[in-house]
């Protein structure tokens, strides 16, 4: 049974089921309004603003499943739900999104990016400049914000005025004296952080997290050098030819310094112009020549000193 009936018809009805006691049998569907106006009712579900459910814009079928055009919830909350996709055009700060620019510091008080793209997860794509903050002077924050520019970042030094509707957070750069700018950057290829001397902890870095061979450098300055029990340095023509430190034994070719102090030196040959401060003598054995630090020649025939000739010139 299928029937149009407005509101006075159904209260009207209704009233009259009620005084005669007539039987009222289920209703197949019902039809409220018509065209674009129309609410109607059947065991497909109910739905609004058009005669097929099919091509309703607001409609809920009989497993519970409801589509809108569009839904403004004002309350409460949404539990046990999943998003599949976004729709182009939606929000900036709700979406995932990479920035494929390169950040790095120009010098104490400039922090520069290059071109690159901001894209974001429902695909949107933003081709961004290459530019730098200018000269700042207290904590800059590097943004997009889609209302001012589609190709320039944005520079604030208020960290609420950086994030907010269509607005992405995409660095936070510091100034710095007497060394290069610090900064941190978040997301995609355009990752990075300029780390200084001051963010390291001392004595944090050890042999254990410094790769073999990761380290490349024509100088180390340090204060302070402690090796291994085996440590090779230098390059040669064989392995022969390299610098050993081994425990507290140094092995080399070839030494060049200002001042040497050991309690025992063996060479075959020393070579230089002077040398102060020592006895000099011909041998080891018992018969030598001595030359003191006393500016004396000691002739030694045998025996121990005491004992034997000694002679000297004064």
């Amino acid at each position: 049974m299928n029937f149009e009936i407005d509101e006075t018809q159904l209260v009207q009805m209704l009233e009259n089921i009620k005084e005669k006691g007539a039987v009222f049998q289920k209703l197949k569907s019902l039809t409220v309004g018509t065209d674009n106006n129309v609410f109607m009712s059947d065991a497909q579900g109910s739905w609004w603003g058009s005669a097929d459910i099919a091509t309703a814009k607001a409609k809920v079928d009989m497993t519970g499943k409801a589509t809108f055009a569009d839904i403004a919830i004002t309350g409460g909350s949404i539990a046990g739900a999943s998003l599949n996709g976004l729709a182009a055009g939606s929000l900036l700060n709700i979406q995932g999104w990479s920035f494929s620019g390169v950040f790095s510091a120009l010098d104490a008080d400039t922090v520069q990016w290059t071109a690159g793209a901001i894209t974001l997860g429902d695909g949107t794509t933003f081709n961004i400049l290459a530019g730098n903050t200018g000269n700042i002077s207290a904590i800059t924050y590097i943004y997009f914000d889609k209302s001012v520019s589609l190709t320039v970042l944005q520079t604030t030094t208020t960290a609420s005025t950086s994030v907010g509707a269509n607005k992405i957070l995409i660095a936070v750069a510091k100034n710095e004296s007497g060394k290069n700018a610090t900064f941190q950057a978040f997301g995609g290829k355009g990752i990075g952080q300029l780390i200084t001397a001051d963010n390291i902890v001392a004595n944090t870095i050890t042999g254990n997290e410094i790769a073999t061979n990761s380290i490349d450098a024509n100088r180390i300055k340090t204060g302070e050098l402690v090796v291994g029990t085996n440590v090779g340095l230098g390059t040669a023509q064989s392995a022969s030819q390299v610098t050993t430190i081994i425990g507290n034994t140094v092995t080399t070719g070839y030494v060049n310094a200002l001042n040497i102090t050991a309690a025992s030196v063996a060479a075959e040959n020393i070579t230089g112009t002077t040398l102060s401060g020592i006895n000099v003598q011909s041998s080891a054995g018992n018969n030598k020549i001595v030359i003191t630090t006393g500016d004396l020649i000691q002739c030694y025939n045998g025996g121990t000193d005491g004992t034997n000739l000694h002679c000297w010139f004064l």
